[in-house]
């Protein structure tokens, strides 16, 4: 999953054809998997970066079948089944045989939930997803159904972020519906498993960064981000604790479908996408908050430029960093076509590890806060493909484990008819009411500028 224009990737690299090689060996970690292996080290089983992959199942679920299917989900995909070590200071991967994944089956009542979990679900979840994996094991995925009656199901999958990301959960829910259906009535064929798995890719990204390409990128982003801040004081309704703590809670709300074609609309008419659109007025929202008028932000992308990966589950997903300049009460048409060049200027750029990024512009560290910025906006525009299976509806649920990086994330899913904004938000910085007031803040700039491009930025309802 991952922002229309970032998912594009970086054509900067050398382009060698990736390769299988033989698993008769231990693999390097990728830039981004060492970042995560020196955190585990650091704080042993912390839930920040476990990724809940939950599933409301309706109908007659056959619990021996799903069983079988979580197995052959591992068979298939070599990233489930990463195990992690170190050397001499030095973090390896290796692939381990299959394994058959246990299913416990946890009763959860039945209470009515109407459109979505109640507290006792909800609970639940947040109990079995921000349980620590051991990624030493070489069993990277741990899955628990929860039986509300006997047509109603949640399987909740728990992945962690150093083999898997965002993408890779919508992968995943796509092969389960299908694995699941080859084994009963349907008989559906199943497509081979993909050749190429994660540690190829780990292997032929590190030749990508070779060449003098590293630096190449090293140069560009020190000369893009010169002068910026990279701290942003939104206004919190609690300090800073001395270290980040990653401790969150998590939400989300639908935008009508008027408003979801009315920025579709705005976005053609000015050759942008409606991501760039969501994160402009983000970045109204980040200025409105904090008064700044040069703001850093981050936005994560798939980083899959090959279609060769774009059935691979692993850890691809790269963070970049967005750069707003405000100053001058631009109209939110200045500032959406300024965005929109923002990130034409630098999509040939994105390939730089985020930990390159860091080691380079940040040479003291403030544990109080992430480095170079602490807000996200992540844009979802991957459609969750629907089971087709008789009797049988599978849905992705949004799940909450308690966490969040970053001081806050404003993410939104595109789907059909409406895009699903969702807030992940510091529960040591931000009261749930003012997360609430945040993000009903951010829907009512979206109304406001999608009707009115032509406002200055000082004629926008202010944040309260």
């Amino acid at each position: 999953m991952a922002e229309t224009v970032a998912a594009l990737g970086s054509e900067g690299g050398s382009q060698e054809e990736p390769r299988r090689v033989s698993r008769d060996r231990t693999f390097p970690l990728s830039p981004a998997q060492e970042g995560l292996w020196f955190l585990e080290n650091l704080e042993p089983g912390a839930p920040a970066y476990l990724i809940p992959l939950v599933l409301r199942i309706r109908g007659p679920l056959d619990a021996g079948r799903l069983r079988q299917t979580l197995a052959l989900l591992v068979e298939r995909h070599e990233a489930l089944r990463l195990q992690f070590g170190e050397t001499l200071g030095t973090g390896w991967q290796r692939v381990s045989d299959p394994f058959e994944p246990e299913l416990p089956v946890e009763e959860i009542g039945d209470e009515s939930l109407g459109s979505s979990p109640n507290e006792s679900l909800r609970a639940a979840l947040r109990r079995e997803t921000s349980r620590p994996l051991d990624l030493r094991s070489g069993r990277l995925l741990r899955s628990r159904l929860l039986r509300r009656n006997r047509e109603e199901h949640f399987l909740a999958l728990t992945l962690h972020h150093i083999a898997a990301d965002g993408w890779s959960a919508g992968i995943l829910n796509g092969d389960i519906a299908r694995i699941y259906g080859a084994l009963g009535a349907t008989r559906e064929t199943l497509p081979p498993a993909p050749h190429l798995q994660y540690v190829d890719y780990v292997l032929w990204q590190r030749e990508q960064l070779e060449g003098g390409r590293l630096e190449e990128l090293r140069r560009f982003w020190a000369g893009h981000l010169r002068g910026a801040p990279h701290r942003l004081d939104f206004r919190t309704d609690f300090s800073h604790p001395a270290q980040f703590r990653f401790r969150g809670g998590r939400f989300g709300k639908p935008l009508s479908a008027a408003l979801t074609a009315a920025l579709r609309e705005l976005a053609r008419g000015e050759r942008a996408t409606v991501s760039v659109v969501l994160a402009s007025v983000f970045a109204i929202l980040l200025h409105q908050g904090s008064g700044a008028t040069d703001l850093l932000s981050g936005f994560p992308f798939a980083n899959r430029t090959r279609m060769e990966w774009e059935q691979v589950v692993g850890y691809f997903a790269n963070m970049s960093v967005r750069r707003t300049q405000l100053a001058g009460d631009p109209t939110f048409r200045e500032l959406l076509i300024g965005q929109r060049d923002e990130a034409w200027e630098t999509i040939d750029w994105l390939d730089i590890p985020f930990g390159e990024l860091v080691t380079q512009e940040c040479r003291t560290r403030d544990l109080s806060r992430h480095p170079l910025f602490q807000h996200a906006f992540s844009m979802q525009n991957l459609r969750a493909p629907k089971a087709a299976i008789p009797d049988l509806d599978i849905q992705m649920i949004l799940a909450d484990n308690g966490t969040s990086k970053f001081d806050f994330t404003l993410s939104a899913v595109e789907a059909e008819r409406r895009i699903v904004l969702g807030l992940q938000y510091s529960t040591d910085l931000f009261r749930p009411e003012t997360a609430h007031r945040i993000l009903d803040h951010y829907e009512r700039l979206l109304t406001v500028t999608v009707s009115g491009p032509a406002l200055k930025l000082s004629q926008l309802p202010a944040l309260r």
